[in-house]
């Protein structure tokens, strides 16, 4: 009598599925090694003339694709000058999320007089904020902090608005 053969039903992957393979656990991981948050890159289409400077400057607003908004208003708030001169212009982003969870947010967007994206704060969406000089004043008690105050370098990297300590990012 005959055996039957054994045949191993194992056999390594081919260069090319490791290769993917390992890009794949790269992508997923370097931007939690980096620090990075989560958030889907900018979609330009909702964001009107503001859309290439956003997406040149690097924006993750933590603002997905167009459809995932409820609402989303945003208006030029007007100028500031930093202590040398230079001038900015702000920009002030409400939005809601129709994911069904009442999310949402405000953004104060910063921008070079050239329209290049510098960075945002994170501030809660209650009150209307306005520019004066080198100051960006929003609705609240002073004794909470209620200016960021543009410094010789332009805006600061911290701001303590609202009671809470929030800081200048992308």
């Amino acid at each position: 009598m005959t055996r039957p053969m054994k045949i191993s039903t194992w056999m390594p992957p081919p260069r090319s599925a490791l290769s993917v393979a390992a890009l794949l656990i790269i992508s997923i991981a370097l931007p939690a090694i980096a620090g990075e948050r989560h958030f889907k890159p900018l979609k330009p289409g909702c964001f009107g003339k503001l859309a290439r400077p956003l997406a040149a400057g690097g924006y993750y607003g933590g603002v997905g694709e167009c459809s995932d908004f409820q609402q989303l208003d945003i208006k030029r708030v007007g100028r500031v000058r930093d202590r040398r001169g230079a001038v900015y212009i702000v920009y002030d982003l409400i939005y809601s999320l129709s994911t069904g969870s009442h999310h949402g947010g405000r953004r104060v967007l910063i921008f070079s007089k050239d329209m290049k994206y510098l960075g945002q704060y994170d501030i809660d969406p209650d009150g209307e904020i306005w520019t004066e000089g080198s100051k960006i004043h929003t609705y609240g008690p002073k004794r909470d902090g209620n200016v960021i105050q543009f410094t010789k370098v332009g805006p600061p990297q911290q701001v303590y608005i609202g009671g809470d300590l929030h800081t200048f990012g992308r």
